[in-house]
Order: structure tokens, then sequence, then C-alpha cells
């Protein structure tokens, strides 16, 4: 009988370890996809104001740009992003001597890619401070500046005062920012970007912007 008893003993004791195990097992499991929830992307639109170099000036100073991120966060805290700003640009009209001359702006744009990091200074909570560095590319482009004129005796003349074609400059930019969240899916993101040239012959800060947008968690 004390053999039959120890037996039971010791296979009810494998049991609650087993149990037991299986606990463990399953907090674990679950504490690793806690820490899973934070690998996803999120996407963003935004507008607000990006001044940066070359020839070409925005349209309006305060809200000239419309730009598109997607954010890669692989930790609470960590993250990588990838940026698009498009400006409204325009092109100063060359000064021309010629009388009865006319001028049509060529087509033309603006374009900056952007790629970084970012670190969350609270990895939880509604509203969550972030800093930011990263390389940006801005991209010119325009056709040819074409000038019509006529003489006085009523010939038209076409003159090429520019020839057009690409620019490209290259910045770091090192930025501070926010988010608030507003639900389980959707974020407000406000961000400011200070472009610093990377190239020996331009020197200081050449530039900023200013986004404000919305996000959405994939």
């Amino acid at each position: 009988m004390k053999k039959i008893l120890t037996v039971l003993l010791f296979l009810s004791t494998l049991n609650l370890f087993a149990q037991d195990w299986d606990d463990d097992e399953r907090k674990d499991r679950n504490h690793k996809h806690d820490e899973y929830k934070r690998d996803f992307y999120t996407v963003g639109l935004y507008t607000g104001s990006y001044i940066g170099l070359g020839s070409q000036s925005e349209k309006n100073f305060y809200f000239n740009s419309i730009a598109a991120e997607i954010e890669y966060v692989k930790f609470r805290d960590l993250s990588i992003y990838a940026r698009g700003i498009y400006q409204f640009s325009n092109v100063s009209a060359p000064f021309v001597y010629l009388p009865n001359s006319t001028y049509e702006q060529p087509f033309h744009y603006k374009m900056i890619i952007s790629f970084g990091g970012r670190y969350y200074v609270r990895k939880e909570g509604k509203v969550r401070p972030y800093l930011q560095l990263g390389i940006n590319q801005e991209t010119q482009f325009q056709k040819q500046t074409v000038v019509k004129y006529t003489n006085p005796n009523g010939t038209e003349y076409t003159s090429v005062v520019s020839n057009g074609g690409y620019h490209f400059y290259y910045f770091m930019n090192i930025g501070v920012g926010f988010t608030v969240n507003i639900s389980k899916r959707f974020n407000i993101d406000f961000k400011y970007d200070l472009n610093k040239s990377i190239e020996r012959k331009v020197s200081g800060f050449n530039g900023f912007s200013v986004l404000a947008g919305l996000k959405y968690n994939l």
C-alpha cells in the first residue's frame, strides 16, 4: 500500500510540475507576443512647410508642401522611417532687357526624399515625444527657360535663357517631434527638422521643415 501511495504522489508531483511549466511557457509566449506587437508599420500623410536650397522658391511660406511617410516600429522606443516631400514651388522669371518679350514658366518640381531613425523618449502614453536623425536628398528639376520676343519689324525670335536640368542637394536632418494617440489605429504627428548640408561648399544650417499629419497603424 505504501508503495502505491508513493507512486501516486510521485505522479501527481510530475503533473503539477508539468502544469507549472505550461503556465510559465504560456506567460513566455504572451510576453513575446506583446513584444511582437511593437513590430509593425505606420503610414502617414502630412502638410506644412519645407524651406531648402536652390533657385526654386516656395509659393507659400507656411503651407507649401505635402508629404507621405512610412515608419517601421521595431521596438517600443526605436523605429526607422522613409519620407517623401513634394514642395509647391516657383521659378523666378529671368531678367530680360529685350522689349516685347514674353516668358512662360517652365515645367519644374522639387522633391525631397528622407531616410532615418527615430527614438521615442516615452515608450507608452497618449503623447510620445521623439528625437530624429536622418539623411535627405533634395532633387530639383527644371526644363529649359525660353523667352520669346518680337522685333519692331514683326519677326519673332526665341531665346534660350537657361538649359535647365537636374540639381541635387544632400542634407543631414536633426529633428524633434511628438505623436498624439487618438485611437487604437490613428495618431496625430507633429515634427520639426533642421537641415545641415553635407557638402563642403555649403556651410551652416540650410533649411528646415515643419510638418503635421495623420498616421495610421497597419
